[in-house]
């Protein structure tokens, strides 16, 4: 049996296709080597959280399209939570480890959350599952 390293080793390609130094799974997951396209990654994140927190606020931007084509999108705060409402006790899940059927997954998960109402299950593929905790 080929013996398996203690932590997964990232491999990825930066927009120049040029190769950048590999990762520790650990490393990665403390962020100690971030780079500049995860550095912009994670700005982008943090610009997200803030609209998110800011009251379900539009996007303060009146053009259909920027200079680059991109086309942004002005919602008011009734189609925000329009769209969200459909989502709020929505959870992607994501399995680690070993792969289990689908069955023993809500049951697993039933028996941790206990959760008071219905709980939906949804297979999205590559080991995801969206989860949907239904109250009564």
């Amino acid at each position: 049996t080929r013996k398996v390293n203690k932590f997964e080793i990232i491999r990825s390609i930066v927009g120049d296709g040029s190769s950048r130094k590999l990762v520790s799974y650990k490393d990665t997951l403390l962020g100690e080597t971030i780079d500049k396209h995860d550095s912009q990654l994670l700005e982008d994140e943090e610009e997200l959280i803030e609209m998110d927190s800011e009251g379900d606020e539009p996007i303060p931007n009146n053009n259909i399209a920027d200079e680059k084509g991109v086309i942004h999108i002005i919602l008011s705060k009734e189609e925000w939570k329009l769209i969200r409402s459909r989502w709020r006790n929505t959870l992607i899940v994501k399995m680690f480890g070993k792969t289990t059927g689908y069955q023993y997954l809500i049951f697993k998960l039933r028996q941790l959350w206990k959760p008071k109402g219905d709980l939906e299950l949804i297979d999205l593929g590559y080991d995801f599952f969206l989860a949907k905790l239904v109250n009564d």
